[in-house]
This record gives C-alpha cells, sequence and structure tokens, in this order.
C-alpha cells in the first residue's frame, strides 16, 4: 500500500493519496474460509455451513442468525446479501441456500424442573451410551422444557463420532419425552471429568441430578 501511495505522489507532486482495499479470494482459498469471511465483512453470523460439489456447481447451505423479533421481509433482505456475495466471489457456478435462524440474545426466564430431570435421568440409564452420561439438568423456561446433559467421550475421538453418538442421545430422548424443546448436550474428554462431578457431595438445594450418584 505504501508502494502505491508514493508512486502516485511521484507522478503528482504534493497530492493526498488515499488506497482503498477490497479482499479478495485467493485462487487456493478454502471455499469455507471464504463464506465465513464474507458474512463477517458484512456485519452478519452464519454457523452450520455445508458445501457440496455438484457435477455442474458448488451448493453452499449455511445458516443466518438474525434477531428472533425481525420480520420475515427484513431477515429475507440479510439473507439474499449475504447470498448475492457469496455467490459474487466464488467463481464458477455456485448455488446458495440460506437458513434463516432466530437468534436468542437476551437472558431468558427459566426455573430448574426437578420432575422432568429425575424422569430424563432414569430415560438415559436404560440408552446404550449411558455410561457416557454423568449429569443431567432440566430446566423450564418460555420455550419449553431445556434438557442438558454432560457426557464424556475418549479424547481421542474424532469430532464427526461424537457427533453423531450425541445425535442418537437426542433422538432418544425426544422419542421418550416428545414435550422436550430442546437437548443440550456439552461432551468432554473423559479425563477432564473430575471425579467429584460424578460422585457430587448430597446438596438438597441441588434438583440437577448426576447420573453416577443415581445408578
Amino acid at each position: 500500500m505504501a508502494d502505491v501511495q508514493q508512486a502516485v505522489r511521484t507522478e503528482l507532486h504534493k497530492a493526498d493519496v488515499l488506497v482503498h482495499i477490497e479482499p479478495a479470494r485467493l485462487p487456493a482459498e478454502p471455499y469455507a474460509t471464504t463464506v465465513y469471511s464474507i458474512a463477517q465483512q458484512i456485519g452478519l453470523r452464519v454457523h452450520n455451513l455445508d458445501l457440496y460439489q455438484l457435477a455442474d456447481c458448488v451448493r453452499v447451505e449455511v445458516d443466518l442468525e438474525l434477531p428472533g423479533d425481525m420480520t420475515l421481509a427484513e431477515a429475507h433482505t440479510h439473507s439474499e446479501r449475504l447470498e448475492a456475495a457469496i455467490t459474487s466471489e466464488l467463481s464458477g457456478c455456485t448455488v446458495v441456500a440460506v437458513h434463516l435462524e432466530p437468534r436468542r440474545d437476551d437472558v431468558q426466564p427459566a426455573v430448574r424442573y426437578t420432575p422432568i430431570t429425575q424422569q430424563v435421568a432414569q430415560i438415559v440409564q436404560t440408552l446404550p451410551e449411558a455410561n457416557r452420561i454423568a449429569h443431567v439438568e432440566a430446566l423450564l423456561t418460555d420455550i419449553g422444557i431445556i434438557v442438558t446433559l454432560r457426557c464424556n467421550f475418549p479424547g481421542t475421538l474424532a469430532l464427526t463420532e461424537v457427533h453423531s453418538a450425541m445425535a442418537q442421545i437426542e433422538n432418544e430422548l425426544y422419542r421418550a419425552l416428545p414435550d422436550i424443546a430442546r437437548v443440550q448436550i456439552d461432551p468432554e474428554p473423559a479425563a477432564y471429568l473430575e471425579p467429584t462431578s460424578r460422585h457430587p457431595t448430597p446438596d438438597t438445594r441441588r434438583t440437577d441430578v448426576d447420573i453416577a450418584a443415581t445408578a
């Protein structure tokens, strides 16, 4: 940039030079890096990015996070802007599918829900992955019951395998308790789970359940 400014000043004596730099994708840059960079440049938050190489084009699928109180018309404007930016930046044929995801920015009211916590604790003990589940807690919120599980997995296990195992646990819980609004699973390497978290000192104030303590 300094070289450009100096070159202009050499040609135009005493000229004030302002160089504006537009980021551009390098030929070898991974598509995922480009998509995340584009979203950041235009001030949007995305996740769950998937890229598919088809016979005639690249398909980009991504979740776009927007405030939950935003109207569909407003959200669609942001979606179209993101889609246009990705299509413009990626070379060749590119198809973009944007899923709109309501974002929850505000702190939401919640209470621990002992009956469901105990019910979930009993259910998870019957699952094939029961030995991995160290902790259960259920919250009652405005959107329904949120169940949080703390699970241990071998630290050497690939994330794809961990994700598949967590999805299986989630599906089993949704099948057993259809009223659950969401299941959150916190995976941790087995070595990081402290013994005290598996066998906690009894506390009458606690409404969550440690599986090892109830087994």
